[in-house]
């Protein structure tokens, strides 16, 4: 019996509706036209697209690129003549479907360009209250206009106006929620030549609040349970009154969560700034740990790390102080004064089954405690090692100040410095000024000591090493000895969508740190929930999840970084591809794999995000990885591929590659070397040439063979690697994740190390760390932790920032206990990456030219100007130091 058949009429092909282009005589024009399509989601058709000017005297078609398939096209107008035309464009199938849309095209003699402005995106505003924001960065856009600014809010009740560059907003008493306003800001150049005047707005979000309680307490009396707490436990807390305290049966086996929580709600918005601080009476059936999460109104809360206490079984008041405790889990700052609730953890990030019983709770300015004074902390470097007869200046931070406090800076050894002062530049910042004796060699020693009227007291010493020098060891460049050109350095740099304040925290790292290389991920979110459709090789674009990706994120890095290479990695097929139909691995699972029979549903999933990216953000994909770490099992999204299966996948999908156009390069297997299975990954690939060619790159991941702890491929292995890599034919080799090294200076040094040995033994081209920032919790996970640079960053930051893509690793001859590095940049810089194994030393490097650049890295000192004297630059004793010439 034949399958039924199906014919439908061709359907005509969709072309978004251009918006009018205003330009001035003399510009060229670049539109980027996105969402072409053949209109016709169970068919694949070609598609031709032209652009036709009704008057190319005035504003002409210069060039149309496409290519007949993609879904997006580039065109360029060209400005002749002022006035006004339109621009057609007609896009048409090959079934004889077809669509037109017109644009105006406006010509002026010149164009008043628009005024700009900074504002916030979201501002708070108390109901019944005034709120006066300054308007930031302001410019007219031309020379000598004047800027005009008008307000208008889409409710009543909510007032604005503008007054000497301040917005002011009122709100009568009732209002609640959110409103939104139109601040426009228009300037007065408009002329005969030109569009007239030019305006731009922005619309913020206003959110109304409710007064809020300062504190709030709850005895738990009853005799019921409080609505605000019925149904709250997440279905694993029962609760019940008794004897005037509140019991709780948790049971989180009832529904598999070991975060289950048990919601409470406050009488009203709450502000626990005055004291952030809760106490309560309680007990347990054993002694359990717990915690509160406190979550605002933005949804935020403080996962990053909170108040926390072990709950004994004995009735005892606990006292939970969240000073400090404000960021969520992406570095975010949870707000303190509009808190809407409060989440108890029992047991935390645990399966529990137990009781526990709280009574009188008392919250902020009814807490039964006052948050503790901030405790005084000193941070300033162990060591400063200094020339004879020089200067240095290094800021010294004391946290936990309120005022009172008394700071003072005494030398246990006068005879080594001519000046040692400590200046105040505040909000906690001191400046350590010093000068050294010419001619005298020693070590010292200073100490910080801080005492407050309330009996805190903090002290620091800082040792000063004046080091008795031989002659500087001299570096020689062997540029004949030419070894891998470098692709560059990264991080990953998300999956999923990144809120615009996400984003504001992570820019300026991308952009201080210099990464080139960005790996991103579809992980949590399936970029193909359900099947497109019944053929590989026909793609309906409209059934993919554009938010399993961070487009908005990597639009703005196109715009605003100098990343040189994106790339990106699947952490799972999607779900209805596997055998077990889940992201994640159910323990011991041997069903977590995509079934043969969707390989080519696959390379068209593989193939639709290379389009997708390409199409939504101008950014074409470099490379692309079909799974991420291919032998492991995770309860979070993952999924195996042995090596002969992922030689199979990437034969498919390099010929699918191949069929489309697409140029993005495939890197494979993203395994560890402590799995004792890359040759294996290597040799199966190499026996299909398909695959073994469109396969460029070979990537590992630097772990333990745990998946999560450091590891670190040894000289050996890199080297057997790199021979593995290469023996059928030409390839590079990266390194695309690692992390978990200890956040301190010894995990610094052994990130140090782990790159050296990729770059010397296995002439790695790439490196790329694992997440860019954590928090606190997971602080071994990033190189920023709580929004500030570790130790690892500076020392990454030696390689990002110096070496550039397309540089030529050189050779260079050092002394035994000196680690070398040397790179010819495209620019023809010579840049050189030292680690100092031992005492204190001066370095030089005659033949690399003129010396640029110098700063080192050590413990308590990141990314600091190298002392430069007329023998040598300064390298102290277990420390980084990056060098860069002039040719």
């Amino acid at each position: 019996m034949s399958p039924p058949l199906t014919v439908s009429e061709n359907q005509p092909p969709r072309l978004p509706q251009p918006g009018d282009q205003t330009l001035a005589l003399g510009d060229s024009l670049a539109l980027r036209l996105t969402g072409l399509d053949d209109g016709d989601p169970a068919s694949a058709q070609a598609i031709t697209l032209r652009a036709v000017s009704a008057d190319p005297s005035i504003a002409a078609v210069t060039a149309l690129e496409h290519d007949g398939r993609s879904r997006w096209a580039n065109l360029t107008l060209q400005a002749a003549a002022p006035g006004q035309t339109q621009i057609t464009l007609t896009l048409a199938d090959d079934q004889g479907g077809s669509v037109s849309q017109s644009f105006g095209v406006s010509v002026y003699p010149e164009l008043n360009r628009p005024p700009s402005f900074d504002l916030p995106a979201a501002l708070s505003l108390p109901a019944g209250g005034e709120l006066r924001q300054p308007i930031t960065g302001i410019s007219a856009g031309e020379p000598g206009q004047r800027v005009t600014f008008t307000a208008q809010s889409d409710i009543p009740g909510l007032t604005a106006s503008v007054e000497n560059d301040t917005l002011i907003l009122r709100a009568d008493p009732a209002l609640s929620g959110e409103a939104r306003l139109t601040l426009t800001a228009a300037d007065d150049g408009g002329s005969p030549r030109n569009q007239g005047n030019a305006s731009a707005s922005r619309e913020v979000t206003i959110r109304l609040l409710q007064t809020a309680l300062t504190g709030f307490s709850d005895s738990f009396d009853g005799p019921e349970v409080a609505p605000s707490l019925a149904g709250s436990g997440e279905g694993a807390h029962a609760l019940a009154i008794e004897g005037g305290a509140l019991r709780v049966e948790v049971d989180k086996y009832l529904t598999n969560n070991q975060w289950a929580g048990l919601w409470y709600a406050p009488p009203g918005l709450l502000d626990l700034t005055e004291n952030p601080v809760i106490t309560l009476r309680m007990k347990a059936d054993r002694p359990t740990a717990m915690l509160i999460f406190l979550w605002d109104s933005d949804d935020r809360y403080n996962t990053a790390g909170t108040a926390n206490v072990i709950v004994d079984t004995e009735w005892k008041e606990y006292t939970l102080d969240f000073s400090g405790k404000n960021l969520d889990s992406e570095g975010r700052a949870v707000d303190f004064s509009r808190l809407k609730a409060l989440l108890f953890n029992f047991a935390p990030g645990q399966m529990h089954r137990g009781t526990i019983w709280l009574d009188d709770m008392r919250v902020g300015t009814e807490a039964a405690a006052r948050a503790a004074p901030p405790a005084l902390q000193i941070q300033a470097p162990p060591r400063l090692t200094l020339l004879p007869g020089s200067a240095a200046a290094e800021t010294v931070f004391i946290s936990g100040l309120l005022g009172q406090e008394t700071v003072e800076l005494t030398d246990s050894a006068p005879g080594l410095l001519t000046e040692s002062r400590l200046i105040p530049q505040g909000e906690g910042r001191f400046l350590l000024t010093l000068k050294t004796v010419p001619a005298s060699t020693g070590l010292g020693r200073l100490k910080v000591t801080v005492q407050s009227p309330d009996g805190r007291r903090a002290e620091k010493f800082l040792d000063i090493l004046i080091p008795d020098l031989p002659a500087a060891d001299l570096l020689t460049l062997d540029r004949a000895a030419r070894y891998q050109t470098m692709d560059g350095f990264g991080a990953f740099l998300g999956s999923g969508v990144w809120p615009p304040d996400k984003q504001d925290l992570a820019l300026p790292f991308v952009n201080d740190l210099n990464i080139t290389v960005a790996r991103f991920g579809i992980i949590d979110i399936d970029f193909e929930p359900r099947n497109d459709n019944a053929n590989p090789y026909v793609t309906d674009f409209e059934a993919f999840d554009h938010s399993a990706l961070p487009l908005d994120w990597m639009r703005r890095l196109k715009a605003e970084s100098a990343i040189d290479k994106y790339i990106l990695t699947v952490w799972s097929p999607p779900d209805w591809m596997k055998k077990g139909r889940a992201r994640a691995a159910i323990t011991g699972s041997g069903e977590n794999f995509v079934e043969e029979r969707y390989y080519e549903e696959y390379a068209e999933f593989l193939a639709a995000i290379v389009h997708l990216v390409r199409e939504e953000t101008g950014i074409e994909l470099y490379a692309i990885s079909v799974q991420n770490e291919p032998q492991f099992n995770e309860p979070y999204a993952s999924a195996l591929l042995p090596a002969e299966k992922m030689a199979q996948v990437l034969d498919v999908v390099a010929r699918r590659f191949q069929a489309d156009g697409i140029q993005t390069k495939l890197f494979m297997p993203e395994a560890l070397p402590q799995q004792k299975g890359i040759d294996e990954y290597i040799a199966e690939l190499d026996r299909l040439p398909a695959a073994s060619q469109a396969t460029d790159i070979i990537a590992i991941h630097n772990y333990d063979s745990d998946g999560i702890n450091v590891g670190g491929a040894g000289a050996q292995e890199w080297a057997d690697m790199y021979a593995w890599a290469n023996a059928a034919r030409p390839r590079r080799m990266w390194m695309t994740e690692t992390s978990g090294h200890p956040n301190t200076w010894s995990g610094a040094v052994l990130l140090f190390g782990n790159i050296y040995n990729a770059l010397a033994y296995g002439n790695a081209s790439a490196w790329v760390w694992w997440t860019l920032a954590e928090t606190s919790g997971s602080a071994e996970y990033g190189l920023v932790v709580d929004n500030q640079p570790t130790a690892r960053y500076a020392v990454s930051r030696h390689f990002y920032r110096a070496i550039q893509p397309g540089a030529v690793r050189v050779g260079v001859i050092a002394p035994a206990d000196l680690l070398a590095l040397a790179f010819e940049n495209p620019d023809g810089r010579i840049a050189l990456v030292l680690y100092n194994k031992g005492k204190a030393r001066l370095v030089t490097c005659p033949a690399a030219g003129t010396l640029v650049e110098a700063w080192f890295t050590q413990d308590g000192l990141l990314s600091r100007p190298a002392q430069v004297g007329p023998e040598g630059i300064l390298l102290p004793a277990d420390a980084v130091l990056t060098l860069v010439f002039n040719r």
